[in-house]
């Protein structure tokens, strides 16, 4: 089942919705309700116009694949507890808040190019993460807590602390990863 939204601006919240898997909506260009489409049944989302993601807008949904061309910005939570192997946000530069990407234990490969930062707790317990392709952005504290996977990461070098004790910073070998 599919949800078709053809407005450019929805303030309707789907929050425990299970009634659809697939979401088309053309012409929204943000997440704008806080948990909007929370824990929902949710498996592929085309929004080509989205700009900005809010707090917990996909959070516990069961998200696995993504068509967000425009996203620039996402926040709290935005995009936590999904099912995502790759994710690759191609607009992307903002992370405005922590954990916006944490306990997404399928993902294996995240890019976006034009991030400038990785929030705090961004990954937090995505214990499959093995990529992150972000050239411009600063790691900041915890980026990657729970991270055992991570093989390579591409970004500007951040001065940030972790003590998981299961990272690649804990663990010592970060600047192996680093490209």
């Amino acid at each position: 089942r599919c949800l078709i939204l053809k407005e450019m601006n929805s303030q309707v919240s789907y929050d425990h919705s299970n009634g659809f898997n697939y979401i088309i909506a053309p012409f929204l260009e943000a997440v704008s309700v806080e948990e909007q489409f929370r824990e929902t049944a949710v498996k592929e989302v085309f929004m080509p116009l989205v700009r900005e993601v809010t707090e917990s807008g996909f959070c516990e949904s069961q998200l696995e694949s993504l068509h967000l061309p425009s996203l620039q910005k996402a926040n709290f939570c935005s995009f936590s507890c999904n099912s995502f192997v790759s994710i690759n946000l191609s607009s992307l530069k903002t992370l405005d808040q922590n954990c916006s990407f944490t306990n997404c234990q399928n993902l294996k490969l995240f890019i976006a190019l034009k991030l400038q930062n990785i929030s705090e707790y961004c990954f937090y317990d995505c214990s499959n993460l093995e990529t992150v392709l972000t050239p411009k952005a600063m790691i900041y504290n915890g980026a990657f807590y729970f991270c055992p996977e991570i093989k390579t990461v591409l970004a500007l070098k951040g001065d940030f602390w972790c003590d998981c004790r299961h990272c690649p910073h804990c663990n010592g070998t970060l600047q192996q990863c680093i490209e």
